[in-house]
């Protein structure tokens, strides 16, 4: 079971999340918090960071919303050398 599944299993707290993530005053807070966050300059990763957090608040009390997928780098952190050496093969006889 996955944390959006337990949320959405407290019937109580995910109506009331539900009633006010839909308000229009929601959106009003949430334009005035990206604002805030924005204007610290965050580098790009932090940006997307702020915009993937805001659509899992936006989207925690949907069932049927897709899982929020955060970028990959696609950088690799083995520091180890790969090796130059042939292996030898083995014979199978």
């Amino acid at each position: 079971m996955t944390s959006k599944d337990q949320f959405i299993a407290n019937k109580t707290l995910a109506q009331w999340w539900a009633s006010i993530s839909n308000d229009d005053k929601f959106d009003q807070v949430m334009l005035h918090a990206s604002a805030v966050a924005f204007e610290n300059c965050p580098s790009a990763e932090q940006r997307d960071g702020v915009l993937k957090f805001k659509e899992i608040l936006l989207t925690l009390s949907q069932p049927d919303s897709p899982t929020v997928a955060f970028s990959q780098p696609g950088l690799s952190h083995n520091l180890e050398p790969k090796s130059r050496t042939l292996k030898p093969k083995q014979n199978s006889k």
